[in-house]
């Protein structure tokens, strides 16, 4: 990323930073989706990259997954920021999912994405990058705009219509 692109990004975190409370991580058993299975990524702090292997989906039909958050203590997702994922690749599914833009309190939970595999493929992969800003919960005065690479790859051999991913992020602190 470009000095210039960088710095606009931090000055919008910094404008989009309200002085409301931000809103944590809700309870596991809230989201609803109690039977999906839950499947834990692998960060590269270095780069932005998220792995997250093996999310069991619906070797028929559309399985909805639902990526949350996993936001250290005094963290949570900037309300009035912008939100952004773009998925850049997909292999094996009938289409890749549309990109989406939000505002940071439309997904201080995570947000979704429904995946329909090809029929008779056993595996897919979708890839693409997310663009979120993280505030200390306290007093909202470091705010970080985060750039993460989501890679997700399903096994199209399940019968559930849902699953959960979990995505690291950052604490809120000076760079």
């Amino acid at each position: 990323m470009k000095p210039p692109l960088l710095l606009a990004l931090a000055l919008l975190a910094l404008a989009a930073c309200d002085k409301k409370q931000a809103t944590t991580q809700a309870a596991a058993g809230a989201t609803g989706a109690s039977a999906a299975a839950t499947t834990t990524a692998t960060a590269d702090p270095q780069r932005g990259r998220v792995l997250i292997p093996n999310v069991v989906v619906a070797s028929k039909g559309t399985t909805k997954v639902h990526v949350a958050w996993k936001l250290p203590a005094g963290t949570g997702v900037n309300d009035g920021a912008p939100f952004r994922v773009r998925w850049t690749s997909s292999d094996g599914l009938e289409h890749a999912p549309e990109d989406m833009r939000a505002k940071g309190g439309d997904v201080a939970q995570g947000f979704d994405v429904a995946v329909t595999p090809t029929t008779g493929t056993p595996t897919a992969q979708l890839a693409g990058d997310v663009d979120v800003v993280v505030c200390d919960v306290a007093t909202h005065r470091v705010c970080v705009p985060i750039t993460r690479r989501i890679e997700m790859t399903f096994l199209t051999e399940g019968t559930s219509t849902s699953a959960e991913v979990t995505v690291p992020l950052p604490e809120a602190r000076p760079q």
